[in-house]
């Protein structure tokens, strides 16, 4: 981060547990973990780094592989990508960026404890 003169780091893995894409049950305990131990690394470091993290607007996909909690705990941000809610791999037709969707998953990051300040819409 420093040779490069980077303001932090943000984690996009697409998508922890997922079978599809080689994911394990673990990853989600892991991926939290991993976050932790990086934001431990920048607090010993006494640099002020950011650390974000790309998280996919489903809810199934929020509970499969992201422990909120833990997350939230040790990041500034958290960036919701609300686009690609519906594409060619739905069932259903829909729009691409749907409100009342957005509207949806901001309300289930809300009940999980995730600070609205932490909570960055991706359009």
């Amino acid at each position: 981060l420093r040779t490069y003169n980077f303001d932090g780091i943000d984690f996009d893995w697409e998508y922890p547990v997922d079978p599809d894409r080689c994911g394990v049950p673990e990853d989600k305990e892991n991926y939290a973990l991993l976050v932790q131990a990086m934001r431990q690394a920048i607090v010993n470091s006494s640099d002020d780094y950011l650390i974000t993290m790309a998280v996919p607007a489903s809810t199934t996909r929020l509970d499969q592989g992201y422990d909120l909690s833990s997350l939230s705990q040790n990041l500034d941000y958290i960036n919701i990508m609300t686009y690609d809610i519906y594409g060619y791999w739905s069932e259903e037709v829909g729009s691409h960026s749907d409100m009342r969707h957005i509207r949806d998953v901001i309300s289930y990051f809300l009940s999980q404890g995730v600070p609205s300040e932490q909570l960055i819409m991706g359009l």
